[in-house]
């Protein structure tokens, strides 16, 4: 339940990323500290596969349980200095 007391981020984000990279179901992200998955889920939205890179363990599961029917959620126990993707892996 901790997810739905944080602040969400505004849908007009994905535009704004839009400009600097097309996003689209060929895409693939990494979410770096992805948390609850608030973010990973408008990243989900636009069709992309997106890694979501969360150490804390309660954390991820609740990213975990609110994303893991969709099959473009991969769901990774990492931190931003060893994410355990390869690199050049990612869009």
């Amino acid at each position: 339940m901790y997810a739905q007391y944080r602040p969400h981020y505004p849908r007009e984000i994905i535009a704004v990323l839009q400009k600097i990279h097309p996003i689209n179901q060929n895409t693939i992200i990494a979410d770096i500290g992805s948390g609850t998955g608030i973010f990973t889920k408008l990243l989900l939205e636009t069709g992309a596969i997106v890694y979501a890179v969360e150490p804390n363990d309660a954390m991820r599961e609740e990213s975990e349980s609110f994303h893991g029917r969709s099959p473009n959620f991969k769901s990774v126990n990492g931190r931003a200095e060893a994410t355990t993707l390869p690199d050049h892996s990612v869009d």
